[in-house]
């Protein structure tokens, strides 16, 4: 669990560039795609759990319009 953080940023370094080259979409959003929709079921409030102890909590939110997701981890 320890690498959980790691990967979900190497995910978002590569992800949130990408997002920023996005052509603007019908309506104005430039990242209202499909494409950009993927990590959507990220979205929320989750708990890690080590045994029957809490580890800590995560709350994902999308932000500017769509094109950024931000992780908060306490």
């Amino acid at each position: 669990m320890k690498n959980y953080g790691i990967v979900c940023l190497l995910m978002l370094a590569v992800w949130v560039p990408l997002a920023g080259m996005a052509q603007p979409a019908q309506g104005g959003c430039a990242c209202c795609t499909p494409a950009h929709r993927q990590f959507d079921f990220w979205l929320g409030e989750w708990e890690t759990w080590t045994g029957d102890k809490l580890a800590g909590t995560n709350r994902i939110v999308v932000l500017q319009d769509s094109c950024v997701i931000q992780e908060n981890w306490v």
